[in-house]
């Protein structure tokens, strides 16, 4: 009696869990189909059992891309990569998009992202052209950060067609901001507008960089 009733409700678990899945492959049919949630040439999400947040030394192949740190020409001196994903080439550690990969590493765990995904990197050129400066070929002054990161896009195109992951990590945007104590200072007569960056009306226009390190 009692092999019979844990037979049935095994039979019936493998029926509800059947059920189940039939739902979310549809769900996942519907995602393969849409190009924002699976990656370039991928058909199906991929699924894994584990997701990296870093890249870690000792992980993943052990060709690293070569970098020539501190060369001004920054096609010579090679990407920075600290891809994430399984067997992909890199030379630094860390997470591309820095505390952001969190997000990303809960999305690939729900299912909801494809662990493969490639970023589409369409109009995302800085609003503004910084540098280069002599500095940004000094390896003993830019030793944290990509100084050539706010055009990893445009510069390492080539590297990214051909399957390398390196992101850009400085993102360049020009804003406008209320400051009280200028609006003060310009109701107090302190302070002049210049029609060009600070304004009538007290806005300031400003360009700002978000900087990631490497």
């Amino acid at each position: 009696g009692r092999q019979a009733s844990k037979q049935a409700g095994r039979q019936a678990g493998n029926m509800a869990t059947e059920d189940a899945k039939q739902p979310l492959e549809a769900e996942e049919e519907a995602r393969a189909r849409s190009s924002s949630v699976t990656s370039t040439g991928s058909a199906k999400k991929r699924k894994i059992s584990y997701v990296s947040l870093t890249s870690h030394p000792g992980v993943g192949r052990t060709n690293p891309i070569p970098v020539e740190w501190g060369n001004p020409d920054p096609i010579k001196r090679g990407p920075v990569v600290c891809t994430g994903q399984a067997n992909a080439r890199r030379n630094a550690i860390g997470a591309h998009g820095g505390s952001y990969c969190i997000y990303r590493a809960l999305a690939i765990a729900s299912n909801a992202l494809d662990p493969d995904y490639k970023p589409n990197f369409t109009n995302t050129q800085p609003a503004a052209k910084i540098g280069p400066y002599a500095q940004w070929g000094n390896p003993d002054k830019i030793v944290t950060i990509d100084p050539f990161g706010a055009v990893v896009p445009t510069i390492f195109a080539k590297d990214i067609e051909e399957g390398v992951d390196t992101r850009p990590t400085i993102a360049i945007t020009k804003a406008h901001i209320d400051f009280p104590e200028i609006k003060d200072a310009l109701r107090e007569g302190r302070l002049k507008p210049d029609g060009k960056i600070l304004m009538p009306d007290g806005q300031v226009n400003v360009t700002k960089a978000a900087i990631e390190p490497c």
